[in-house]
């Protein structure tokens, strides 16, 4: 008697993101070992990320630094060693009238203060940019050094609490200085000072600084100082030190909502998190892909963060590395922390520098030289004269070793049952291994191509199985059958994103009972 037809659900596929930690033969289906240029969106839904689409023409060298102002809304960027105001409605000039700094580097931190940008690096003395000029801060009007300083040239800083906050100058990289009241370029006299962290952590360097919920958080390597009525420096108050743990990138350590993320030495953490726990274990936000980010860190901590308020998420762009994870804070996993997927470019789109404004929203900096903006669904370089070339990308999504539920027999696979939302003119290639193999045992294209609204849509056919597509309103169901006998069955989706999106939504697989190995 021939047996019946059984079946596997498997809605929630891939909805906890991306798991490298664990053991792929261990995870659930609501894993992935795999999710490259996705993001996951409210109803479980993986979907490929947008395109990088270029703004303006290149430079000469990768955006190192990118800001938008507070008072004009136009863009501050750095290549080389060279500080430009860069207005994105004329994209074919827009590396003129550079300020010229005796930087090698274009690693600089820009700090907001009164409308007003604060441009930091290590070993160089700080830019002002006010209105639509560029200045060294030792040249601008009423500039009092700090006492015994021989060169102020701090590589950090936060702008808040009615006073600029700087460290990690060259001679007194444990020293925070602080400037008089509403007077950025004054730092001797007034209410302007310093904090010597020698005595608070002792041996340590200021990495960064950054206000949170009415307090000041200094960050070194190794330790995280809080002050409290930072307000008023002379009754500002020593709250915290957390120990043995600080910040290996100023760039990683963003507000994000009513937190602040930082990157340490094992991984992206919350201070909140951190705070909270005090003592107890601590729990990295990272901890999914924890071996793969401390591998990164030991190579390189050119590490760039930001906080995209609009998309729910967080980045940490390893820019050497050209990897960028992303964090969807908006959701939780299992245990408790953001769903990562990751992200990779092309060389000229590689991120070298990111930000989020009021007015342009999330751009980012680019290795080729120019300056994108996250949209559309194609990588898009500028040519010149408003042209353009638009180049697809690929998205990737794999399976841990799914559990086909006999532990003494081998399941007769049947048919395969996706349902995708939106995609057209995209092609996706699904294959199959089995039974723990690195070997593809079966591997479909399938294509869905624009055509009139209303119409089925198209498929084209690989190597195994009677593909089948009906698309109604944007849905497409695509079946192939399978064959072959297997305990565990890998999944992986290939897909090739060509202007538009599509969404995975459900996958569902049907066997038999099979006989007994």
């Amino acid at each position: 008697m021939s047996k019946s037809l059984a079946y596997k659900s498997l809605d929630n596929l891939g909805v906890n993101g991306l798991n490298t930690q664990d053991n792929p033969t261990s995870l659930a289906p609501s894993w992935m070992v795999q999710a490259d240029n996705l993001v996951l969106r409210e109803g479980d839904r993986i979907t490929t990320r947008k395109g990088l689409k270029q703004q303006v023409l290149a430079g000469s060298g990768k955006v190192g630094a990118l800001a938008e102002c507070k008072h004009n809304s136009s863009i501050i960027a750095a290549i080389g060693s060279y500080l430009y105001v860069v207005d994105l409605d004329t994209p074919d000039v827009p590396w003129t009238a550079g300020f010229s700094t005796s930087a090698t580097s274009s690693d600089w931190e820009m700090v907001h203060f009164n409308n007003d940008t604060y441009c930091l690096q290590a070993g160089q003395i700080p830019v002002e940019h006010k209105t639509s000029a560029f200045a060294l801060l030792t040249n601008t009007a009423g500039y009092v050094a700090p006492a015994d300083v021989t060169t102020f040239d701090p590589s950090c800083g936060t702008g808040y609490y009615g006073r600029l906050w700087v460290g990690g100058i060259t001679e007194e990289n444990d020293v925070l200085y602080y400037s008089d009241t509403l007077l950025p370029s004054k730092w001797t006299g007034g209410s302007a000072g310093y904090i010597d962290l020698k005595t608070v952590w002792g041996a340590d360097e200021i990495v960064a600084v950054e206000p949170f919920m009415g307090q000041l958080v200094i960050f070194g390597k190794q330790n995280i100082a809080l002050y409290k009525n930072p307000s008023t420096p002379a009754s500002m108050e020593l709250t915290e030190v957390i120990r043995g743990i600080g910040t290996v990138s100023r760039d990683s350590v963003h507000a994000v909502a009513d937190d602040l993320f930082f990157l340490s030495a094992t991984g992206l953490r919350s201070l909140t998190r951190t705070t909270e726990l005090d003592k107890l274990p601590l729990t990295e936000l990272s901890v999914n892909v924890k071996n793969e980010i401390t591998s990164l860190i030991e190579e390189d901590t050119n590490v760039k963060g930001c906080y995209v308020q609009n998309e729910g998420f967080f980045l940490l762009s390893f820019v050497n590395k050209r990897i960028t994870y992303v964090f969807d804070i908006a959701h939780k996993t299992e245990n408790g922390v953001p769903r990562v997927t990751n992200w990779n470019f092309a060389n000229e789109h590689t991120p070298t520098s990111l930000t989020y404004g009021a007015t342009h929203g999330f751009l980012v900096g680019v290795e080729g030289g120019s300056i994108s903006k996250y949209t559309e669904y194609f990588d898009s370089k500028y040519l010149s004269g408003g042209s353009r070339t638009d180049s697809d990308y690929s998205s990737v999504f794999s399976t841990p070793w799914i559990d086909l539920g006999d532990s003494i027999g081998a399941t007769l696979l049947k048919k395969l049952l996706l349902i995708v939302k939106g995609g057209r003119t995209t092609s996706t290639t699904l294959s199959t291994r089995l039974d723990l193999s690195d070997k593809v045992e079966q591997s479909e294209v399938i294509v869905i191509r624009a055509g009139d609204l209303g119409n089925p849509a198209e498929y084209t056919s690989g190597e195994f199985g009677i593909a089948e597509f009906t698309q109604v309103l944007e849905l497409s169901e695509f079946q192939t059958n399978l064959s072959g006998s297997a305990k565990f069955l890998r999944l992986k989706l290939s897909t090739v994103v060509s202007g538009f999106s599509s969404a995975f939504q459900s996958l569902t697989l049907l066997y038999k009972q099979g006989k007994l190995r």
